[in-house]
């Protein structure tokens, strides 16, 4: 017999990671011979690689608009690959899209002699680094940074007694497996 009309399938995620536990939108659009295809069912699907091959998990489950259109949100907890699919024949998928995720860093005061924070990083996180830096005219001038260990994703480190003045404390974590690299707010301290 002969193929109907050749289907194209799009799928855009948002293009820079999202911070972890943050809904992450994704579109697309599904057209045949040009045109667009109303109604369709469109699964999103995690693609997932191992030593035994790949497999797909839906994720979610749209319908396109009568433009052809669909958009969802998904909540992933790590960087996720994705690809948008529509099953019936002739079944067509969408190019494979990484959605990236950054760590949630909070970080406070603790106290400012000795200068010293606390804080998060979620999901948890094997190591981190905590970076002083002294504002100087406005600018960062770094004057530490400490290799610290997370435990259960909680952390709390000190720099000691400081000199009067003004500094910023950065913490930051590499990109891995499961997460870009993070990084928190500065926090502002100032030292009597």
């Amino acid at each position: 017999g002969l193929a109907g009309p050749l289907q194209r399938a799009t799928l855009a995620g948002p293009g820079a990671p999202t911070p972890f536990a943050t809904p992450i939108t994704v579109s697309g659009v599904l057209t045949a011979a040009g045109g667009p295809v109303a109604g369709a069912p469109i699964e999103i699907q995690a693609v997932e690689s191992s030593v035994r091959g790949h497999s797909e998990r839906t994720l979610a489950t749209v319908t396109t608009a009568a433009d052809g259109s669909w958009s969802t949100q998904l909540g992933v907890s790590g960087n996720t690959l994705v690809r948008a699919l529509h099953r019936p024949t002739p079944a067509t998928t969408s190019p494979v899209v990484e959605l990236t995720v950054t760590p949630r860093i909070l970080v406070s005061l603790v106290s400012t002699t000795p200068l010293a924070v606390r804080g998060t990083v979620t999901p948890a996180k094997r190591g981190a680094t905590v970076t002083l830096y002294a504002v100087r005219h406005g600018r960062l001038v770094k004057l530490h940074a400490k290799k610290i260990r997370p435990r259960s994703g909680a952390f709390t480190t000190s720099f000691g007694a400081r000199p009067s003045g003004n500094y910023a404390v950065i913490v930051t974590t590499a990109a891995d497996a499961h997460t870009a690299a993070g990084r928190a707010a500065p926090v502002a301290v100032t030292v009597p």
